[in-house]
């Protein structure tokens, strides 16, 4: 990606949005680092679809969180929408044609349980549908599969906590139980770096091209993995082969049980 551009880009946009998001913030965390963190991944997207022929610019982000890439990019014209387990204080600082693309959702995919809910998102998208999971925790793991299962797809993980298929927070543990030996742990970049690796492993058995990108965004976790060319659209028996092969020791045993349970706990808070 041309430095330059993305320079620019990032200029732009920062001189556009963020006084706005820092006045308007509703949130307990730094106004200052998820403002400049979700727009400099703002500029990264727009640019990479540029490279990408503009193919990818209808998007889902999964694990929106706050909703400020959404915002951005919906901002910046471009089609998509972005669910998170709990509504945040911050959505309400948008307009309101942001905050209608913008849902209260768990995540079950449909090729572990098809369940019928309106507060469950069951991982079928649009075809042409860019996926986004940006410090995503259980939904990391499950972020290739998802894209692979989506005719046109392409995806950005960007992973942070070390969650396995199980939705458990397993650390180095999920990579050891496959046995994946990595480059990243003889450099001496610990678990994070191993656990990138775990992820890219479950792309590349899928049967993607995986890119990767250091981030500029203002955080330790910035490894950016990116799925643009896969061999061919992937099916429900072969999502379960590769959680069987490269998933650890657990698997995808529990996840169920705890999305329903924190989906319970959201809604018996509200």
């Amino acid at each position: 990606m041309d430095k330059s551009a993305y320079q620019d880009l990032y200029i732009s946009l920062k001189n556009k949005y963020a006084k706005r998001l820092i006045r308007d913030w509703a949130e307990s965390t730094d106004p200052l680092k998820h403002a400049f963190e979700d727009i400099s991944l703002a500029a990264f997207l727009i640019l990479l679809w540029k490279e990408s022929h503009g193919k990818e610019t209808n998007f889902v982000d999964i694990g929106c969180g706050n909703g400020v890439l959404v915002y951005l990019l919906v901002m910046e014209g471009y089609e998509g929408y972005g669910f998170d387990a709990r509504r945040r204080k911050s959505w309400r600082i948008f307009p309101q044609h942001v905050q209608d693309r913008l849902y209260e959702k768990i995540l079950i995919p449909s090729f572990l349980e098809d369940i019928t809910d309106d507060a469950v998102h069951n991982g079928r998208f649009d075809d042409q549908t860019f996926l986004i999971s940006n410090h995503a925790d259980e939904l990391t793991p499950y972020t290739p599969l998802l894209a692979a299962m989506t005719s046109g797809s392409a995806f950005l993980a960007i992973p942070c906590c070390e969650h396995d298929f199980s939705g458990v927070k397993a650390g180095g543990r999920v990579v050891k139980t496959t046995q994946i030996t990595t480059e990243n742990d003889s450099l001496g970049q610990g678990k994070y770096g191993m656990y990138c690796e775990w992820i890219c492993e479950i792309a590349r058995q899928m049967g993607w091209t995986v890119e990767r990108e250091m981030l500029r965004i203002p955080s330790t976790r910035n490894v950016g993995i990116v799925g643009r060319q896969i061999a061919g659209k992937c099916n429900r028996e072969q999502a379960l082969e590769v959680i069987q092969k490269v998933g650890g020791q657990n698997g995808f045993n529990g996840f169920i049980e705890r999305a329903k349970g924190l989906k319970d706990k959201v809604h018996r808070g509200h």
